[in-house]
């Protein structure tokens, strides 16, 4: 992959620099043109070869050992050969040479801290080759905008902020991973770098503040009480180890708790993996230790893309006089700066009181606190836009009440609660769109400074078409992993409720209702209201249920997906599919739509009324249609899958005799309307009383049964569910005795 990326960098610059410093020009002028491609040249033929002997080699050793080929990883060596062909030819002649020779003794156990080499390899290559790259590309890219104007070195001028972001991203991974690594082997008594002295200086030079976080984390680690070290791949692993006493439970229980806790560990021990141990209590309720873990690395994440796009903004070309540092604290509006400075005020409070914690301990609560310390900043910008605005607002509620209405009657058996519904619907609407827009503003900002210049007339307008659309790319790209993390944590923090795809389809449009209520406030206000009625009708009526809504659906959907495999790949590979979907759709729509107004016939256009109840549905219906069409088709596959599973739970129960579930009830717990009528009954003949008891006899039912349908999870056990049944058997009995 690395070898591909080279021989891309190079027919790039190949391609544009080439052609323009040939012919009829000062050859000194392209002095750097030409360095630069032979520089390319140079590391991806230098790359290519360490490539080649690096897979001659592992094939020489696996066919001494009479391994399979390829290690029966045959996907990722089709992928290999994809992107690097003489790498699988020099695989293919090492193996074929060590079948030849005589065959090898089994290999001796690994020397620890095989993971210093690789990081080694990659500050080397990034954090040496970036810097080399970038110091070549950036005279070319200035000369080459100096005698052909900017419009014409777009692509050199795209390919240095490449290698910038490239570079300051894996500056930022590199320093949280070395910090990571560091608390680890700190608290596990390694030796500092695990005795990788080469590997350790390599990093230390080409990735400093890596080496250095690594350093400060081994320290705390070693301050702290130590942990047992990591088990050999091929030492038998605990099956579980329970956090609370184990609950008395009958035979039959016992032996299928028994069979699954069986099954789970085989894979993982197959896979060498560990068994995750349970973090609630008895009950099923949530623990803080659990819930700020999740919380802490989403409000991390958050965190480090605000760093990397300020690094970015700080890096810009300066092209107007006494130009700030930080070029979002010129001329934006207040709430922008505010969210700023709040932004750096959150860092602060985070890092005291991680070193408070650190140096003197704490209850986990603290990592709530961080949390909160580094999320809630993003909220001032949608908060502000809400409340400076109240009478949008309360014209947009009508229509967002009624769609999350009938988004949460979707579920026509179990439904996700209410609370973890408005949940969810809070975090597109405060914490998604404020980490949206952040990103949107920062690369508005410096895109305009990287892709202005030029004496070209047209220059201004090709600024804004190059700006606009790295702001549509942003976009995508980080309104929709704003609205993702709120999905994954219903998923790691609700699983008892997240059990397929109709609930993360559910999930996933609530979000996305969140995330739309605020934007159209935004833009029915904007330019003083001057298209509020447009936009109030292309985003809170006709296009309600598409644009953010669809995208984070068929996000959700995904998740739903994922929850239902037993292969950690695959659900990560479902997840990112999902959210790749999802991002490159929502690129697209923001880009074709600006095309469209551009590009619509003057005729259409001519008529607003036309152009607003017909051309507009139809515009929209082509660029989000499909995706409310996938998402709707994914919810009805998922209604059908989970009734069956669900119907099946109830009889297996009901056959049981337990009582929780009768065979009278099945088909009124699967047939939603008949269900309807009962809770109508019951409110017109025992009133408010008598519906409640129904409703959460019915909800305690569903529980029940989806625990036997999809097996454990985070929630209770499957008599403390059963016994949550017949205790509101009997409180509907009460109700219906008083009443009587």
């Amino acid at each position: 992959m690395t070898t591909s990326i080279a021989l891309m960098i190079v027919v790039l610059v190949s391609s544009e620099e080439w052609g323009y410093c040939t012919g009829g020009v000062d050859p000194g002028a392209c002095a750097g043109s030409h360095r630069l491609i032979a520089t390319g040249w140079l590391v991806a033929a230098a790359v290519t070869a360490a490539t080649m002997v690096m897979f001659a080699r592992v094939g020489l050793v696996d066919g001494r050992r009479r391994c399979e080929f390829t290690g029966n990883q045959v996907g990722r060596m089709v992928l290999v050969g994809l992107l690097a062909t003489g790498a699988v030819l020099a695989y293919l002649g090492g193996y074929a040479v060590g079948s030849a020779r005589p065959a090898q003794a089994p290999p001796q156990p690994p020397r620890p801290g095989r993971g210093w080499p690789a990081a080694a390899c990659l500050a080397v290559v990034i954090g040496g080759g970036g810097p080399v790259l970038g110091l070549q590309v950036d005279p070319v890219s200035r000369s080459c905008e100096d005698y052909y104007g900017t419009s014409a070195c777009a692509g050199i001028t795209g390919l240095n902020l490449l290698i910038i972001f490239v570079f300051y991203t894996w500056m930022l991974v590199s320093a949280v991973r070395g910090l990571i690594v560091g608390l680890r082997e700190g608290r596990r008594r390694y030796r500092f770098a695990q005795a990788r002295w080469a590997s350790m200086v390599l990093v230390g030079v080409f990735s400093p503040p890596a080496l250095a976080l690594y350093g400060v984390g081994y320290g705390i680690g070693r301050m702290r009480s130590a942990l047992s070290p990591d088990l050999p791949s091929d030492a038998p692993r605990p099956l579980l180890v329970p956090a609370t006493p184990p609950l008395s439970v009958s035979p039959a229980v016992d032996a299928r708790t028994a069979v699954r806790t069986w099954r789970t560990a085989a894979v993982a021990h197959r896979r060498g993996e560990r068994v995750p141990v349970p973090t609630v209590d008895g009950t099923g309720r949530m623990t803080i230790d659990r819930a700020s873990r999740p919380l802490l690395a989403v409000a991390g994440l958050f965190s480090g893309l605000y760093a990397m796009q300020m690094l970015i903004d700080i890096t810009r070309p300066r092209r107007v006089p006494r130009e700030p540092l930080i070029g979002i604290l010129g001329p934006y509006t207040a709430s922008v700066k505010v969210t700023f400075w709040l932004v750096v005020t959150g860092w602060l409070v985070a890092i005291g009181i991680l070193v408070c914690w650190r140096v003197r301990g704490g209850p986990p609560i603290l990592r709530l606190a961080m949390a909160a310390a580094l999320l809630l900043p993003l909220t001032a910008s949608p908060v502000s836009v809400l409340y400076g605005h109240p009478v949008a607002l309360l014209v947009c509620l009508p229509t967002t009440g009624l769609a999350l209405l009938g988004v949460h009657r979707l579920q026509r058996l179990r439904r996700v609660p209410l609370r973890l519904f408005f949940a969810v619907f809070c975090w597109g609407a405060l914490f998604a769109t404020g980490f949206g827009a952040s990103m949107n503003i920062w690369t508005l900002d410096y895109g305009a400074a990287y892709f202005g210049g030029g004496t070209d007339p047209l220059q201004p307008l090709r600024t804004m078409h190059n700006a606009y659309t790295a702001t549509f790319a942003s976009a995508g790209l980080f309104e929709e992993l704003g609205k993702g993390t709120g999905i994954l944590l219903a998923y790691l923090l609700f699983r008892r409720y997240f059990d397929g795809v109709v609930s993360g389809v559910v999930l996933g449009a609530a979000v996305g209702l969140g995330f739309n209520l605020v934007e159209s406030v935004e833009y029915i206000t904007a330019g003083n209201g001057a298209s509020a009625g447009f936009q109030f009708w292309g985003r809170q009526s006709v296009g309600i249920m598409a644009a953010h809504t669809a995208f984070s659906a068929v996000l959700g959907a995904a998740f739903g997906v994922a929850r239902r495999l037993d292969d950690p790949r695959l659900r990560r590979t479902v997840i990112g599919c999902g959210y790749l979907g999802s991002a490159g759709t929502h690129f697209a729509n923001d880009a074709l739509l600006r095309w469209w107004g551009h590009a619509e016939p003057r005729g259409w256009s001519a008529h607003p009324t036309l152009d607003v109840l017909l051309v507009t549905p139809m515009v929209l219906a082509a660029l989000q249609g499909p995706f409310v069409v996938l998402y709707l088709l994914l919810l009805r596959l998922g209604l059908r899958r989970d009734a069956h599973a669900l119907a099946h739970a109830m009889r297996v129960e009901a056959d049981t005799g337990a009582g929780a579930v009768t065979e009278p009830e099945i088909p009124v717990l699967l047939n939603p309307d008949t269900r309807l009528w009962l809770h109508v009954t019951m409110f017109r003949r025992h009133g408010w009383a008598g519906y409640r008891a129904v409703s959460r006899l019915h909800t305690a039912q569903y529980d029940l049964a989806a625990r036997l349908a999809h097996g454990p999870d985070d929630g209770p056990a499957e008599d403390a569910l059963r016994g949550a049944v017949l205790a509101r058997r009997q409180r509907l009995a009460a109700v219906v005795e008083a009443v009587t």
